[in-house]
């Protein structure tokens, strides 16, 4: 997988790089590992983005076809994962046209418990950032459940945000979001470029209000005093 740094953030790192989607993450760069402890402490937006399969109606029917990570840490971008997910079902023509994927690319994909140990990792201490976070959340935990996990973290849904500091305005779903701030997408319904305009979004609530809004109405939204 090779991306452009400008595409996820990356400013201080303009050359391209792939990302390992086995064992830990290591960000790689001309040949050398970068690896990421995920010591440092994180700042709210740890953030999740999860394509879902539409199989059904209840979430433990449903399985998740894309997952796509981009952790912040005081303010930088240090951590994106990306990967297939191979659902373990057949998937609507609805789905594969929306997000382009390849059936045939996700039976090659690894199975959910095959990348488990990665995924929990990466999410481990961390804030769940997503758009309707509760939907995206429910299909994640039924996905670890299935494993023998309970994950429950603490959660911003960014519609709320938006919902909560920009009230003049009537709709908040993601394209709106990103066409009210002209936000691009490289890859709109896919999991990892739909995280990188959370991100995008993020930053610019960053520079338009004052720090000690912002951090009260995420404390507010996640029910946990989780910024100073």
């Amino acid at each position: 997988l090779a991306l452009d740094a400008s595409q996820l953030g990356l400013a201080d790192w303009p050359w391209p790089f792939r990302v390992q989607t086995f064992g830990q993450f290591r960000l790689l760069r001309g040949g050398d590992p970068v690896t990421f402890s995920g010591k440092a402490q994180r700042r709210p937006l740890d953030l999740l983005r999860a394509l879902i399969a539409y199989g059904g109606r209840e979430v433990t029917e449903e399985r998740i076809t894309e997952i796509g990570i981009v952790i912040m840490e005081d303010g930088r971008v240090t951590t994106v994962y990306e990967t297939l997910v191979n659902p373990e079902k057949s998937i609507s023509p609805f789905i594969l046209e929306l997000t382009g994927i390849r059936e045939e690319d996700l039976w090659r994909a690894p199975r959910f418990r095959e990348i488990m140990g990665t995924v929990h990792e990466l999410l481990k201490d961390a804030v769940f950032v997503a758009h309707n976070a509760n939907f995206d959340r429910g299909f994640l935990r039924a996905e670890f459940k299935r494993c023998g996990l309970d994950w429950n973290p603490p959660t911003l849904c960014t519609v709320r945000l938006s919902r909560r500091l920009f009230p003049q305005y009537r709709r908040h779903n993601l394209d709106e979001v990103m066409a009210r701030f002209s936000i691009p997408c490289r890859a709109r319904h896919r999991a990892l470029g739909d995280a990188q305009v959370l991100v995008d979004f993020w930053r610019i609530l960053e520079s338009s209000f004052p720090p000690a809004l912002l951090n009260r109405t995420v404390n507010e939204l996640c029910g946990k005093n989780l910024l100073a």
